[in-house]
C-alpha cells in the first residue's frame, strides 16, 4: 500500500468524492484493494475500508458498510488499536441504523463508545448515532442526550460537519413530534454552518439533505411554494449524485404535501415510489413512514378496508423494528376507523395500546400531563433528554418559586437541571 500507484489511487478517489462522483471514487478504492494482499492487515487497508463505509452510507449501500466494517474488525484486532476498534465498531452501528437494526447499532455504538479511550474524532459522531439510534426505538430521552452530546462535541472540536448533522438530527426529531418551529430552528442552524465553510471543509453534499427536511417545516408553516422549492432542488442534486436516501426521501414529501393538499393522484405514486426505494436500500423505518402515509391517502380515498390493511402493515414494521411511535401513530388511526367502521371492539383495543406506549416512551408533559407530538405545538428540551411543552414552562418555574441558590429539578426525572425554562431563581 506504500507503493506510488496505491496513493496515486487513494487521491484520485478522494477527489471523486470530494466532487461526489461515489461511483468513481468507489472504483478507484475497489482498485487499490485489488492491488494489495489479500491476507495483509495493513492500517493503510483499514482506512480505504473506512472510506469505501461512507461512501455506501451517502448512497444508501447500507449492507455493504456491514461487510467492510467487518474487514476493519479484523484488522483492528489483529493490530489490537483501540482507535481502530472505535471507528470499526461506529461504522457497524450506523449500517446497523441505517437498516432499522436499531438494538444492534446501540450495542456498537455504546463499543464505540467505550473502546475511544483517547478521545479520538469519532466519539462525537458515536454520540450522534447513537442518539438516531434511539430516535428509532422512539427513546426521545436519550436520543436528545446523545445528540446534545454530538453538538458539543462538535463545538469543542469545531468540526463543522458534525454541527451540521447533529443539528439535523435534532431538526428530524422536532419535524416528527410536529414542532415545526424548533424544527425550522435547527435546520435553519445547521444551513448557517454549511454557508459559513471554507473551500477545504467539503461540505456541499449536505445541501440537499437540508433542502428536503426544510421542505416539512415549510410547509407546515404555510410556506408551499418554499417548500415545493426546496424539495425539487434536494431531488435535481440527489438525482445527480446517485443519493438514493435523499432520493426517497424527496419523493416521500412530495406525497406528504399533496396528500396533505387532498391531491391522492399525485401523492399515491410518490409514496409508492418512496416505498420502492427505501425497499431497494434496506431502509425499513422510511418503508414505515411511507406504507402510514399510503394509508392515510387511501383513507382520504373513502377505501377503507385497503387503508386499514396498508395500516396493519406499518404497525407489523413498526413494531419489528421496535418504532414505538409509528406503533402508536398507526394504533391511532386503526382506533378511529374501526371505530368509524362499527367495530367498537378492535377499536377500544387499539386506542388502549396508545396510551400505554406514550407512557413507554415517556410521551407526557411532565407539567401537564398531556400528550405530546400529536398536534403542532412547541416543545422544550431539558437537559436530561425530556421534553415538556413551551407553554408549561411558566409554570414549571412557579412550582419553585423562591428557592434561590437551587435549580429545579425536571418534573420527570427529578434530576436537578440547570436548563429549566428560566434559569435560577
Amino acid at each position: 500500500m506504500g507503493q506510488k500507484v496505491g496513493k496515486k489511487g487513494v487521491d484520485k478517489g478522494l477527489e471523486h468524492y470530494k466532487e461526489q462522483r461515489f461511483e468513481e471514487a468507489a472504483f478507484e478504492f475497489h482498485n487499490v484493494l485489488k492491488k494489495t494482499q489479500k491476507t495483509e492487515k495493513s492500517p493503510d487497508k483499514f482506512v480505504i475500508y473506512g472510506y469505501l463505509c461512507t461512501i455506501y452510507y451517502d448512497t444508501g449501500k447500507y449492507r455493504d458498510i456491514l461487510r467492510y466494517a467487518d474487514h476493519q474488525i479484523d484488522i483492528a484486532n489483529s493490530l489490537k488499536d483501540s482507535c481502530m476498534k472505535a471507528e470499526a465498531f461506529f461504522n457497524l452501528a450506523r449500517g446497523n441504523e441505517r437498516l432499522s437494526l436499531f438494538d444492534k447499532a446501540v450495542l456498537f455504538c455504546k463499543e464505540s463508545i467505550t473502546v475511544n479511550s483517547k478521545r479520538s474524532k469519532i466519539l462525537g459522531y458515536s454520540h450522534l448515532c447513537l442518539g438516531n439510534a434511539y430516535f428509532g426505538l422512539s427513546d426521545f430521552c436519550n436520543c436528545c442526550k446523545n445528540v446534545d452530546l454530538s453538538l458539543a462535541f462538535a463545538r469543542q472540536t469545531k468540526d463543522k460537519r458534525l454541527d451540521i448533522l447533529a443539528n439535523v438530527s435534532f431538526g428530524i426529531l422536532f419535524t416528527n413530534l410536529r414542532d415545526y418551529d424548533t424544527a425550522l430552528y435547527y435546520f435553519e442552524r445547521a444551513l448557517d454552518t454549511l454557508h459559513g465553510q471554507n473551500d477545504t471543509d467539503n461540505l456541499d453534499q449536505y445541501q440537499r439533505l437540508l433542502e428536503v427536511c426544510l421542505a416539512v417545516p415549510y410547509f407546515r408553516k404555510g410556506r408551499l411554494n418554499d417548500a415545493m422549492e426546496s424539495c425539487e432542488d434536494a431531488l435535481k442534486m440527489a438525482m445527480q449524485c446517485k443519493d438514493r436516501p435523499v432520493q426517497a426521501k424527496c419523493l416521500f414529501t412530495f406525497a406528504e404535501i399533496h396528500r396533505t393538499r387532498k391531491d391522492t393522484e399525485r401523492a399515491n405514486p410518490r409514496y409508492e415510489s418512496a416505498y420502492s426505494i427505501y425497499t431497494e436500500i434496506g431502509d425499513r423505518y422510511g418503508q414505515m413512514e411511507s406504507l402510514r402515509g399510503m394509508a392515510k391517502s387511501t383513507t382520504l380515498s373513502g377505501d377503507t378496508q385497503q387503508a386499514l390493511e396498508l395500516y396493519q402493515r406499518a404497525l407489523d414494521l413498526s413494531e419489528s423494528i421496535g418504532n414505538k411511535f409509528g406503533t402508536m401513530q398507526c394504533s391511532v388511526a386503526l382506533a378511529d376507523l374501526y371505530n368509524e367502521d362499527g367495530n367498537s371492539a378492535m377499536g377500544d383495543t387499539y386506542k388502549s395500546a396508545v396510551r400505554t406506549l406514550a407512557e413507554h416512551m415517556e410521551l407526557f408533559c411532565g407539567v401537564c400531563g398531556e400528550t405530546m407530538g400529536q398536534l403542532p405545538e412547541e416543545l422544550y428540551p431539558l437537559p436530561c433528554g425530556h421534553l415538556i411543552h413551551n407553554r408549561c414552562g411558566p409554570h414549571l418555574a412557579r412550582y419553585t418559586w423562591g428557592r434561590k441558590g437551587t435549580r429545579r429539578p425536571c418534573p420527570s426525572c427529578r434530576v436537578k437541571s440547570s436548563g429549566n425554562p428560566i434559569l435560577e431563581l
